[in-house]
Formats: C-alpha cells, structure tokens, sequence
C-alpha cells in the first residue's frame, strides 16, 4: 500500500492553543438577528448573522449591522483554519456619517477633527492564507479616495506589505480643514 500523503503544513495557532478547533468538530445552521441591543449605552440596531458551518468551513452570507452608533458593517465570505489561525476569505464594507460615535464605543476619544470628514466608507475584499492575506481595499473619506490593493505578509510574526497604494482628493483644501490643518 501506498504511504499516506504527508500533512499540509499549517500556521500553529497563537500560543500552541486552538481555542475555536471545536468548531472543526460539528455542523450547524445558523440564523440570528436582533432588532435591538444596547452595548455601552448606544443600542445596536439590527443585528444580523446567516451562516453555515460544515466540515470546518463557516460561510458567512450575511454578518452585518445596520447601525451601531452611527456606522453601519457587513462581511460575507468564508471562514477555515479552526484548529490554527482562522484565515478569511471574502467581502467587508463599512459606512459612517460620523465615525466619532463608534470610535467612543470602541474606547478612543475621537480628536475634534474627526466630526468634519464627513461621511466615510470602506469596501473591500480580502482572501487569506494562515501566513499572508491578500487585500484589496477603497476608503472614502472627506471628498477623496485612498485604495489599497496586494498582499500582507509574514504573518502572524513579521508582518510586511506589499502593495500599490494610491490616493486621490479632488479639493485638498477640503481634507487639509478637516485635518485642522
């Protein structure tokens, strides 16, 4: 008899634990979504999970939130690598008005600039290894443009990027003010 084929090299998890490998070990549908849920005082609105986890492999359909202080997200894709660094594989977006509001849930006291960027929005996709994530990536935010697309390497211990970065910004007076500059 043939010998078995050797075992695909994997990044080891954080610290040798693999504290998610359980979800290697089961299949569920699931299905949550909630209306409203007060999280440090500003509610979250519309909460929203649709997922299937077969076989180690969690594809997420719908993750999003319509509203937590002032700033809407949502990811779809894939989710693998439970028993390791869990690698992703898919869509995000995110849009605020005011992105002071979740700064101040997140714990960071947003400077007085960040009130006039005005709206901002990121889209983007991401599609990674358990060693780099490749990335591709556009944030809107006061009038201009700044996109991201290549890859991130070295991880999780000695992370590089390699990648083309480019900005643009139809009236620079407009983003200078809103940096108080």
């Amino acid at each position: 008899a043939p010998a078995p084929a050797p075992a695909k090299p994997s990044a080891p998890a954080v610290g040798g634990a693999a504290p998610l490998a359980v979800l290697n070990d089961f299949d569920s549908n699931i299905r949550l979504q909630v209306g409203s849920l007060t999280f440090r005082r500003p509610p979250v609105r519309d909460l929203r999970f649709d997922g299937t986890l077969v076989q180690g492999t969690l594809t997420v359909r719908d993750a999003s939130v319509a509203n937590l202080a002032g700033t809407s997200a949502r990811i779809n894709g894939t989710l693998t690598g439970f028993d390791r660094i869990p690698v992703f594989r898919g869509g995000f977006a995110a849009e605020s008005n005011d992105i002071s509001g979740v700064l101040r849930v997140a714990g960071i006291a947003p400077p007085d600039a960040v009130a006039t960027l005005g709206k901002i929005s990121l889209r983007g996709k991401a599609d990674g290894a358990p060693d780099h994530v490749k990335l591709n990536a556009s944030l809107d935010v006061a009038g201009g443009k700044l996109t991201v697309d290549g890859t991130v390497t070295g991880l999780p211990a000695n992370p590089g990027i390699d990648a083309k970065i480019s900005a643009e910004q139809a009236d620079p007076a407009k983003l200078a003010r809103a940096l108080g500059i």
